[in-house]
């Protein structure tokens, strides 16, 4: 099972900023300055080591409001955009052993992040 720890640093500071924000305030994800992070663990020969990798491509919106329980994130990621620097195991993570992107090209709902809703889904 592929298993992802997701770095959202930029979106924990606009959340932070929530308490100064007077209504509720939309940003739009700049999908040229933005990008995803993970690790996962691979358990190979050299034993248990963390892989690093990104998705490149994303879009979305941020909505902070002063209230963060009417705060929102939705972002969506194009599962193809996976790089971890080694083409032979981007092409491998892609295929049916791990995240099947022909048949699943959406990554699931993953609640909630930080008190605030959280919709992710991987094109």
């Amino acid at each position: 099972m592929f298993r992802a720890s997701l770095v959202c640093s930029a979106l924990v500071g606009v959340m932070l900023t929530a308490a100064i924000v007077s209504a509720a305030d939309t940003y739009e994800v700049d999908p040229v300055h933005s990008f995803v992070i993970f690790r996962c663990k691979n358990l190979g020969q050299a034993g248990a080591v963390f892989v690093y990798g990104r998705f490149n491509e994303i879009k979305g919106t941020i909505v902070v409001d002063k209230d963060p329980a009417k705060s929102s994130v939705n972002i969506t990621i194009n599962a193809d955009s996976i790089d971890t620097g080694v083409p032979d195991r981007d092409n491998h993570l892609r295929s049916p052993d791990f995240l099947n992107t022909k048949q699943f090209p959406k990554l699931p709902s993953l609640g909630r992040l930080f008190g605030v809703g959280l919709n992710l889904t991987i094109l």
